[in-house]
């Protein structure tokens, strides 16, 4: 076997500091790995400003990370990685992979822009999204990139891709599972590509573990299960976040972190493994030692970092769902933030008591995205809300081999049962009281129109006509007349009717007694599952003439080009 065939996975830069950076990858067998950088590529591989090495083992799934120090501030670097002592990145002819120190800590930072999102199922609709941002790159100036949960999805891995597999070795423990399912997600040429050239930020969310983990109360007590997907999570992607060593260096793991770039703060909330429904003094999805150390964060650096962004892998509002039939169903439908509201109403008073300006809460899971701004009642500041996700998903009716007018038909009969569905919901909720006959009537009036509405946005923009659309809008490097035009003629209407339905229901946060109201600025997915629109969020931080400062939003698609923006707000 050559040196090079020992590299399986990686590289992938990790947390950066002003000085520091950490290198990430996966060996097949036991090795050493080395990473040398210079900011001028003439000197690598073999005559680097900076060096470091580490062995890869295979008691720890043969990854490792390694760190360089010493490095300087802002700074554009040149890495080449090294098996036992031999360069193997980059390929032949290939340019090195880079990267670009933080700024020093607390110094004004001018302009600056980050991505983010969640869930990863690249089976499914391969790593495009990767090579997205990798063709806009130059364009985007990404800084960093936050991977805020369901980063590998073991339960769907176990149960939709290992069972197909020809050659799958036999089910051995749970944490040969948990690796294999990194192994197969983590192997995709556009995501490794990206992650060598970006440092990456990551944390957990349910499908690290299992579908909706830490809100099902059997799953809180199967220890086995947990300490095989923190183990993984460990060898995958904590190691390479920072100060992994300090947070596993006390009685417990601490998996929250926070860090910073120049004037900009991020904290990174665990929101999975401490989650306590029987908690004092209400339900907690925190922990009351992690809410503490958020508020405290969010107080201490009120005044040093104009903008603060908070990673919640679950989002503060999910109104496709409305609160009430969160209530109803707390185990399933309960397992983002409206699930914990008083916790979350601890938090926006905290905010408005303290008048902490600048807060922006990062979140994905829901496979959606959304923005909303909530303000309180009188006077505070605001809170924004940003949603991305999915990074690589679909969701098809029959199988993706399957014609795609067989396709559309499907959804238009699923589409019709939605469609009654809602309108019978609807007539018994919110029609006024009507006697006798005139209220069915009212009913079966509403859901025959809904059944018609759903029956024709199931077969007009099904996911297989959504797809058909977008292959038309991409054929050759112009696009063929008119196709812009179909494709705002058959998508926004619908998307448009999206967003007006989740503007009518994010008002309703203010009803679990919180001081702020919710106003939604843009929603990106739609009332029918089967048109789950990829997207990854783009966050821009900009100083103004006046030394102000700017946070704006841009959602972008799978090719990388933008799909809605936000209008840029003071903080």
């Amino acid at each position: 076997m050559s040196t090079a065939d020992l590299l399986t996975h990686g590289p992938l830069i990790g947390a950066v500091t002003d000085s520091t950076a950490n290198f990430w990858a996966r060996a097949r067998n036991d090795c050493t790995l080395d990473i040398v950088a210079a900011a001028d590529p003439a000197h690598l591989p073999y005559s680097p400003t900076h060096r470091g090495t580490t062995n890869l083992i295979m008691s720890e799934d043969g990854t490792g990370t390694v760190q360089l120090s010493g490095l300087q501030a802002d700074t554009r670097y040149h890495y080449a990685v090294l098996i036992n002592q031999q360069p193997v990145v980059p390929a032949r002819g290939a340019a090195f992979p880079t990267f670009r120190t933080f700024p020093v800590p607390g110094s004004r930072v001018d302009n600056f822009s980050f991505a983010f999102g969640s869930c990863f199922i690249p089976w499914e609709y391969d790593d495009k999204v990767f090579d997205g941002l990798t063709r806009h790159a130059d364009e985007l100036d990404l800084r960093l990139f936050l991977m805020i949960g369901d980063n590998v999805y073991v339960d769907e891995y176990f149960h939709k891709v290992r069972s197909k597999l020809e050659h799958a070795a036999p089910v051995g423990d749970l944490l040969s599972i948990y690796r294999e399912a990194y192994r197969y997600t983590w192997q995709w040429p556009n995501f490794r590509h990206f992650t060598a050239n970006t440092p990456s930020y990551m944390i957990f969310d349910d499908h690290e573990f299992w579908d909706n983990w830490g809100n099902v109360p059997s799953e809180r007590t199967a220890a086995d299960v947990f300490q095989a997907a923190c183990r993984a999570y460990t060898e995958y992607q904590d190691n390479h976040n920072p100060g992994y060593a300090e947070r596993m260096a006390g009685v417990e793991p601490q998996y929250w972190y926070s860090f910073e770039y120049g004037d900009v703060g991020f904290f990174v909330l665990d929101c999975r493994t401490l989650r306590n429904p029987n908690a004092v003094p209400f339900p907690t999805l925190l922990s009351n030692n992690q809410r503490a150390a958020l508020f405290d964060w969010l107080e201490a650096n009120n005044t040093r970092y104009p903008a603060k962004f908070v990673v919640s892998s679950v989002p503060l509002t999910y109104m496709a769902i409305p609160e009430w039939m969160v209530r109803l169903h707390h185990i399933s439908m309960g397992d983002q933030w409206p699930g914990y509201r008083d916790e979350r109403g601890e938090l926006f008073r905290f905010i408005q008591q303290k008048n902490i300006t600048g807060v922006h809460v990062l979140s994905g899971d829901v496979h959606i995205g959304q923005s909303v701004k909530f303000e309180p009642n009188t006077s505070g500041p605001p809170v924004y809300s940003y949603t991305a996700s999915p990074l690589a998903q679909t969701y098809e009716i029959l199988p993706r081999e399957t014609p795609a007018a067989i396709n559309a038909l499907a959804g238009a009969f699923v589409g019709a049962i939605l469609g009654t569905f809602f309108g019978w919901w609807i007539a018994f909720l919110e029609t006024a009281p009507l006697p006798g006959l005139l209220r069915v009537l009212a009913i079966v009036i509403q859901g025959v129109t809904n059944m018609l509405m759903g029956a024709f946005l199931g077969a007009v923009l099904g996911e297989s006509v959504r797809r058909l659309l977008a292959r038309l809008l991409r054929r050759g490097k112009e696009r063929p007349l008119g196709a812009a035009l179909i494709s705002r003629l058959l998508y926004r209407p619908f998307q448009a009717l999206s967003y007006l339905y989740f503007q009518s229901n994010v008002r309703r946060v203010s009803g679990d007694q919180i001081t702020y109201h919710g106003r939604a600025l843009y929603y990106l997915s739609n009332l029918i599952p089967p048109i789950w629109q990829i997207n990854v969020g783009i966050v821009r931080v900009q100083r103004t003439l006046q030394g102000g400062v700017q946070v704006w939003i841009e959602y972008r698609d799978e090719h990388g080009d933008v799909i809605v923006t936000e209008k840029p707000h003071a903080v």
